[in-house]
């Protein structure tokens, strides 16, 4: 089905016969699409993809020949260039003399729903290069966190405890990529197979743009991965692959990708989106990738920029995949674009079906926001988030306060997606600070709640960078924007005056925790740099009881012989399955040995032992952790 959508980005302000006009335009559109949707439905192509080969293996915590490289451009886009991202700013340049700044210092935010609670934060992976970060997350049941930024990928348990960190380059060097800038990473987490995957793009040529993809083979990231490269400019056009975008159903796992010419203009500059569908239980097995490509995706003749893939409120349902688009780059416009994958990659009658949407509230290009000294950019208005859960879709996205002309947040509902489609939009301000790139994530606890959190990045003039969070209750009301992370600086990497700030945040569910997500995204520092900061925050009503015993050890936990000369050996029962990690330390608290990091097979008596003929005479920790939890800390002491 398709529905009749309006463009109301104009420049001038509306007049009656100005109305008339669009009216009478609306009405003879809303004839000619009656007249040809039988055309118009099937604007797609897609073809069975040849099956990709696995083409290595990479250990995470090998990184004896990291190099950590990294790479950055320190250019901002020109106003007056012809470049793709040059039209995005002469685009703000209008829309800020239609919606002009405005001092305004009292809120009219209104909090009525609780404030979220921040359970636990720390400082993310480490960088002084990536520009900007583009963080993303993912957390697994047992409490293993993958970050990843521009330039590394790392591992944390849930207290904060760094465990292991890869370049994006070392990570990829057991295959051979045609380039060595990677970029764009983004990680999810498999919440029914107990996995993880990861992608970043490889190159910015056609010749040379690939799209490298990796699954864990098991449920602990710091193991093994099995690694494949997708062609980034798979119909050699003069293309290379930007901005992925993830998803996963029962069976399959999407890649949303867009294919983008360079050194073109604006209207060049971005060819399309390709949508690629791939069946996951291969992938995980290291097998032969199996999949469908998704091309020349349009409406109404014009290719649809963008598509955010739609990832699941809680548990994986169907099939079927929705995704998300918009008129990104208008001044102000109320329409979307529902994409629905209908079925899997073998199924010859897949479609993908395409519906225009219209809702309630407006949204707009969002201006540059302000800090402290110069500007950060804020890109476009695409859809950046998405989650479906409960038959409605919840999405957030970059957009204007035209009250006061600041950059905010575009919260939207689409309910009844199997039914009757409603979609309706709530602009996020406090009409003082700016505010940009969110997330989102749902964190219902029992089966009807809608309510979710969404995070976001913060600014203005007297305010440093940093990021907050918003609670969105089952009333559809909204918590105070709550601060996570207040940065100690402003932003000063390009010293042009527009600075990036970030193409995404991340954010995900805890699935086996109902009512808390962990995020990622980025502060200020007070030497001008990014930096990344990582919070696990809850729903207001949860319960922070703790629970008792969660390793689900027994309280006899013996190491011996101490001191010891020889072998030393530490024995455990355990009650019940559980990820353990056991680490040595020096005195100063340097990780020297990750012994062991995964499930034992079985319960039970456990016994480890390892020698210490490798470490000089000395005192040494011994750490014992479970599901992320610290068990116990011994004092070792070696004797030669």
């Amino acid at each position: 089905m398709l529905t009749f959508w309006r463009m109301i980005d104009d420049p001038h302000p509306a007049t009656d016969n100005h109305q008339t006009m669009n009216c009478t335009k609306h009405i003879i559109y809303l004839v000619l699409l009656l007249l040809t949707q039988q055309s118009i439905a099937q604007q797609y192509k897609t073809q069975i993809m040849p099956p990709i080969k696995k083409l290595g293996t990479i250990n995470m915590s090998d990184a004896s020949r990291d190099f950590f490289p990294s790479w950055r451009s320190i250019t901002a886009a020109s106003p007056s260039g012809k470049t793709y991202q040059d039209f995005l700013e002469r685009q703000k340049l209008k829309s800020a003399k239609r919606f002009p700044r405005k001092e305004i210092i009292q809120s009219n935010y209104r909090d009525v729903a609780d404030d979220p609670l921040i359970i636990k934060d720390f400082r993310g992976n480490a960088s002084n290069t990536g520009v900007p970060l583009d963080n993303h997350i993912a957390v697994s049941n047992a409490g293993r966190i993958v970050s990843v930024i521009n330039t590394n990928i790392t591992v944390y348990d849930e207290l904060g405890n760094r465990i292991t960190t890869r370049s994006l380059n070392g990570f990829s060097s057991e295959i051979t990529t045609k380039s060595q800038f990677q970029f764009d990473p983004r990680v999810m987490y498999d919440q029914e197979a107990d996995r993880f995957i990861l992608c970043f793009i490889s190159g910015f040529a056609c010749n040379t743009s690939e799209i490298v993809l990796a699954f864990s083979q098991t449920n602990n990231p710091s193991g093994n991965w099995h690694l494949y490269i997708l062609d980034g400019c798979p119909f050699d056009n003069n293309t290379f692959a930007d901005y992925p975008m993830m998803a996963i159903t029962q069976k399959e796992f999407f890649l949303t990708i867009n294919a983008v010419k360079e050194n073109v203009s604006w209207q060049e500059g971005f060819d399309e989106t390709l949508i690629w569908q791939i069946d996951k239980q291969s992938a995980y097995e290291g097998q032969e990738l199996l999949s469908r490509l998704w091309s020349d995706v349009a409406f109404e003749g014009r290719n649809i920029r963008n598509v955010c893939p739609v990832k699941a409120g809680d548990q994986l349902k169907g099939d079927n995949l929705y995704l998300l688009s918009n008129r990104n780059f208008d001044i102000q416009n109320d329409s979307f674009f529902l994409l629905e994958i209908t079925s899997t990659w073998d199924d010859p009658n897949a479609l993908l079906e395409v519906e225009a949407l219209v809702a309630d509230q407006a949204y707009g290009l969002a201006p540059n926001a302000i800090q402290k000294f110069g500007f950060l950019a804020t890109n476009d208005s695409r859809v950046l988030d998405a989650f479906y859960e409960n038959n409605q879709i919840q999405f957030v996205m970059n957009s204007i306060d035209t009250a006061r002309g600041t950059a905010a947040i575009y919260h939207g509902i689409i309910d009844g997606v199997n039914t009757n489609k409603q979609l309706t939009g709530k602009i996020l301000t406090n009409g003082k600070d700016d505010f940009a790139y969110p997330g989102i994530s749902y964190t219902g606890m029992a089966e009807a709640d809608e309510d979710a959190l969404i995070v976001l990045e913060h600014s203005s003039r007297i305010r440093n960078v940093g990021w907050s969070a918003i609670y969105f209750d089952n009333d559809r009301n909204y918590s105070e924007i709550k601060t996570v992370k207040e940065g100690s600086g402003y932003i000063n990497v390009n010293e042009e005056g527009l600075e990036r700030w970030g193409d995404y945040i991340g954010i995900q569910r805890k699935y086996s925790q109902p009512g808390f997500v962990w995020a990622a995204s980025t502060h200020g520092t007070s030497n001008k740099r990014y930096a990344t900061w990582i919070a696990k925050i809850a729903r207001p009503d949860v319960d922070l009881t703790p629970v008792e015993n969660p390793s689900q050890f027994d309280n006899n936990i013996n190491v011996f012989p101490n001191p010891t000369s020889d072998i030393l050996t530490i024995q455990f029962e355990l009650k019940s399955k559980a990820t353990i990690a056991l680490l040595l330390f020096d005195v100063n608290g340097k990780e020297i040995k990750r012994f062991f990091d995964e499930q034992p097979k079985q319960t039970g008596l456990q016994q480890f032992s390892f020698s210490t003929a490798p470490l000089a005479q000395g005192i040494y920790l011994l750490s014992l952790k479970s599901e992320g939890q610290q068990i116990l800390t011994k004092k070792i002491i070696v004797k030669k």
